[in-house]
């Protein structure tokens, strides 16, 4: 029994012997930790850049879809006016009617429902999406429609 206990001591004792010494430091092991700071800073700075390029990206991304929407419903306006007004140069019967039909029937729905599908490009969405990024929760809706060309700058930013 008192070997048992003698070997259970011993045994108890070595592995917290084990366990509290701690490796010398030597000058390789400074010199690792001095180049694993350094890359640590380099990805801190090149998560901080991707960052800015990511909410870039959002911007330009949010201002092409509203920008698409008023070319969209430009054109669909001056594409109705032009054909109003070619209508206008041939007189039929019932020509004030026709033309009251085509706006109510074509060109107010189409107006309302291009208004509506680009109204979730408003600015505030863009601040509010920015604002996830920062967060760290992009939708993923967002980030699959983020494609390369946001990332890219306009040719007008890289001639200053």
């Amino acid at each position: 029994m008192r070997c048992f206990l003698l070997y259970l001591l011993l045994f108890l004792a070595s592995s917290q012997a084990f366990a509290q010494t701690a490796p010398s430091l030597t000058r390789t092991d400074s010199l690792v930790a001095a180049s694993q700071a350094a890359m640590r800073a380099q990805r801190l700075a090149a998560e901080a850049s991707a960052a800015t390029d990511t909410a870039a990206a959002l911007h330009r991304f949010y201002a092409a879809r509203r920008h698409r929407g008023l070319l969209i419903a430009g054109g669909f306006v001056a594409v109705t006016g032009l054909g109003l007004a070619i209508d206008q140069a041939h007189p039929q019967a019932y020509q004030g009617f026709y033309n009251i039909a085509t706006v109510v029937f074509v060109v107010i729905p189409v107006l309302a429902a291009n208004f509506f599908y680009h109204a979730q490009y408003s600015h505030k969405r863009e601040r509010r999406a920015i604002a996830a990024f920062e967060a760290h929760y992009l939708p993923a809706a967002t980030k699959a429609r983020l494609k390369e060309k946001y990332f890219q700058l306009p040719a007008s930013a890289i001639q200053r």
